[in-house]
């Protein structure tokens, strides 16, 4: 499977194609305010992309390659129509994200190709002698299915008229992407990676923190959220609050036996 992923990740692609994408929609005539609404973004934020001020590197790497230009151009083909007048600025056609978020999934993966036409790309490619690793075809696999998972659910969420429905489906479409966000990091690194140094006085300090947001973790579900007569789908939201703050403990606990344990390492 011949496929490098950019240690960049996607929230640094979304930057750059949301870059690209700001000073495209200022040169056919977009106001800031419906930019700002195209993109996802705030008005402040669209003046950081549109003077590189935001999104700099991952957007020249964009902009140098002949293929996500491609995805580029397409993307501006449905987002609206190329305009020459500010007189006539008009509201964005409905939750336009869905479509910028899958533009740069698939220009990551353009990016991240060995046969990318980019210019000074600061990704860090990976050995194809790694591709016939198990592991990392498993992790290249499920990279794939949390993208697609992440383009579908955004998809489910523009296309349902409920808001609770929405707000469900764009918390799983997050999680998608922050679980894609993992397994490229993990991806990303160099396989025989030296151990981190620890610093034994800053072990302790973390330990101490770690310990203190156990507790607080605890606390805050020491008293259920009590549901009986509430909406079905607003119980379902509730009830991913009590899963996240579950597996904010089972991650925190697991931590404190690490770091414990390379405390004692280093005694």
């Amino acid at each position: 499977m011949s496929l490098v992923v950019q240690s960049s990740g996607i929230d640094n692609v979304l930057s750059g194609v949301r870059a690209v994408l700001a000073r495209e929609l200022v040169n056919v005539g977009y106001s800031q305010k419906v930019i700002a609404e195209i993109l996802g973004t705030s008005p402040a934020a669209v003046t950081l992309y549109s003077k590189d001020r935001r999104g700099r590197e991952l957007s020249k790497i964009i902009e140098s390659d002949r293929n996500a230009r491609l995805v580029i151009d397409n993307l501006m083909e449905r987002i609206g129509p190329k305009r020459t007048s500010k007189s006539e600025d008009k509201e964005p056609q409905g939750d336009t994200f869905p479509l910028i978020l899958d533009a740069a999934y698939r220009i990551m993966r353009i990016v991240s190709s060995p046969q990318s036409e980019k210019i000074g790309s600061p990704a860090h490619v990976k050995s194809q002698s790694d591709n016939s690793d198990s592991i990392t075809d498993t992790l290249i696999g499920r990279l794939q299915e949390e993208q697609l998972a992440a383009q579908r659910n955004m998809a489910l969420a523009v296309g349902t008229t409920d808001e609770v429905s929405r707000s469900i489906y764009r918390q799983i479409a997050s999680d998608s992407i922050r679980h894609a966000e993992i397994v490229s990091f993990i991806l990303s690194l160099p396989k025989n990676d030296e151990k981190r140094k620890i610093n034994r006085r800053m072990l302790q300090e973390d330990i101490a923190q770690i310990e203190a947001m156990i507790r607080g973790e605890e606390s805050a579900t020491e008293e259920p959220i009590k549901l009986r007569g509430l909406d079905p789908a607003l119980k379902l939201l509730l009830q991913s609050m009590d899963i996240d703050e579950e597996k904010h403990k089972i991650l925190l606990k697991g931590l404190l036996s690490i770091s414990k344990a390379r405390g004692s390492e280093q005694a």
